[in-house]
């Protein structure tokens, strides 16, 4: 298994890293795991989707590495495995590499360094992941992984973990896995129509409080339950 169908936590997005699914052919999985976490884009109206419209543009966020927006901290693979199949929440994975302490933030389908670089991305182009004995729908997925991933000797130990755990069964299930850098990962999985100017988030923050900023970003809560939380972006 490379994701479990459940949702923990909530989702906290960087607002300014968007991607739009009319721009991108493969998303991330986060995103469509639960569509109340995006809008529609067309005509500017913000409609909220709900987990059964797959045909409509909607937007997405790139997971917040803010301090604010962090949820766990975890030192065991166990934690790892959890935090990116379970877990929506932006997770803190510590580890040591000849005794320096070291650290990866983690989603759902999702790795990052410190620095905000994807080093690992597992991406759909559909909103339909599961059938309807919970199986992930492999024909939809695809994996990005990043070289630095790879490359970068302090990550060695982690790699062979989810090299051995979920890039291997990504070969078994015939899931492409595309091998690029962070940089362009970021380019193809996060491409929007959005043109966004603000030189702080309290100037974005002003924006979203405005009528034009309630037709494109989600504001209203929605009920949580441990399948379908409450996502915030």
């Amino acid at each position: 298994m490379i994701l479990s169908r459940h949702l923990r936590g909530s989702f906290y997005g960087n607002p300014f890293v968007i991607g739009t699914t009319d721009k991108n052919e493969y998303y991330p999985v986060y995103a469509a795991f639960n569509n109340e976490n995006s809008l529609t884009v067309r005509n500017h109206n913000g409609k909220v989707l709900n987990e059964f419209i797959i045909d409509n543009i909607y937007l997405y966020k790139k997971p917040s590495i803010e301090a604010k927006n962090l949820n766990r901290i975890g030192n065991r693979y166990e934690d790892l495995y959890h935090f990116f199949e379970d877990s929506i929440f932006s997770n803190i994975y510590e580890f040591i590499y000849k005794n320096i302490n070291h650290k990866l933030y983690v989603s759902k389908g999702y790795i990052s360094d410190v620095n905000d670089n994807i080093l690992l991305i597992l991406c759909t182009n559909s909103t339909e992941l599961f059938d309807n004995e919970n199986n992930i729908n492999t024909q939809h997925l695809k994996l990005f992984v990043s070289n630095q991933f790879i490359l970068d000797e302090k990550y060695k130990n982690v790699f062979k973990r989810i090299n051995s755990k979920y890039i291997s069964y990504c070969y078994k299930n015939d899931i492409e896995v595309v091998f690029t850098t962070s940089r362009k990962i970021e380019e193809q999985v996060f491409k929007n129509n959005i043109n966004i100017n603000f030189s702080s988030i309290t100037e974005l923050t002003e924006h979203l409080k405005n009528d034009v900023g309630k037709n494109l970003f989600f504001g209203e809560n929605v009920d949580s339950s441990e399948e379908y939380p409450y996502v915030r972006i």
